[in-house]
């Protein structure tokens, strides 16, 4: 990402409309645009073919404990 312009769309509309059900694309890059076609920020969503594509831009936020030991393990293995 480049501060202050939109993540590229690395995931097109194609493509996601040819995986399978049940399939999750977690983009991390909502906040500035999202690299999916059908991120929306701050939102889950399902597509047609029951595809759910998460948007979150507060994930650290929504998984504390997990971002705490993933951020002591990287300070363990610096």
């Amino acid at each position: 990402l480049i501060p202050g312009n939109p993540a590229p769309k690395l995931i097109t509309r194609d493509m996601v409309d040819s995986m399978k059900a049940g399939s999750v694309i977690v983009d991390l890059a909502a906040q500035n645009g999202g690299n999916c076609e059908y991120t929306v920020a701050n939102q889950v969503v399902t597509t047609d073919n029951g595809v759910k594509v998460i948007g979150y831009t507060d994930l650290p936020g929504r998984l504390p404990t997990q971002s705490s030991q993933l951020y002591g393990t990287n300070l363990v293995n610096l």
